[in-house]
């Protein structure tokens, strides 16, 4: 799944991350890297699975905040308190 998302397919990539998605917290690291990534339309598909997945992409995000301010919209769409993440 991971592969796929350095395949040109633009669907395949964007199942790769649905899939991503619902796995959930251990794949906060590749859902990242794929944020950060230069494909805007997957920059935006990783940051709203991102946003789904909460309390664990929580602290990553911070940590991208200071190189890429956008990350703050991601951070306040986001359904958990994130001060109380951080504790």
């Amino acid at each position: 799944m991971i592969t796929t998302l350095g395949q040109a397919d633009q669907n395949a990539r964007s199942a790769a991350v649905s899939a991503l998605r619902k796995i959930g917290a251990p794949a906060v690291p590749e859902l990242v890297k794929t944020l950060t990534g230069a494909d805007a339309t997957m920059s935006k598909t990783a940051g709203q699975a991102l946003v789904s997945i909460g309390q664990p992409a929580v602290r990553p995000l911070l940590e991208l905040l200071p190189t890429r301010p956008p990350v703050a919209d991601l951070l306040t769409q986001m359904k958990t308190d994130v001060k109380a993440s951080l504790d």
